[in-house]
């Protein structure tokens, strides 16, 4: 059964966490695809990921590219040649993300609208049984 977790921010700086949490997950050895709510937020955080810190280096693609190479791929929807071990979600959605991981993570930002639809999914996951966390940050 997937894991659901939801990380709840004080702020809107969800792609300044994502990149913090992507260098984590990385570096503890996961294929990860993210799922950004659209093209510009994709571009956006790949530029992050090569100029958040100084010193450290987090392999990642666009989807797009002709070889999936890279333990991190980011876009809009995971490509079938890809079988991420997490499912990091930078999207505001509504219903469970559809995931071949086994852990689907969710960044929330301070942002009503995004809040309210975060608390009805996890609500649902929980009343159908799916195992959901929720940590605040």
């Amino acid at each position: 059964m997937t894991q659901h977790d939801f990380y709840i921010l004080k702020d809107d700086a969800y792609l300044a966490f994502a990149c913090r949490l992507l260098e984590k997950v990385y570096k503890q050895g996961y294929r990860i695809f993210v799922q950004t709510k659209d093209e510009a937020d994709a571009n956006m955080l790949d530029k992050l990921l090569w100029t958040y810190k100084d010193i450290s280096f987090v392999p990642h693609q666009l989807v797009g590219a002709e070889h999936l190479a890279a333990p991190i791929v980011i876009g809009q929807a995971t490509p079938d040649a890809f079988s991420p071990d997490i499912t990091l979600v930078l999207a505001n959605v509504e219903a469970p993300v559809a995931s071949k991981s086994e852990r689907v993570l969710y960044v929330v930002p301070n942002q009503p609208a995004w809040k309210q639809a975060s608390r009805q999914l996890y609500q649902a996951l929980q009343s159908s049984g799916t195992n959901a966390e929720v940590h605040h940050i």
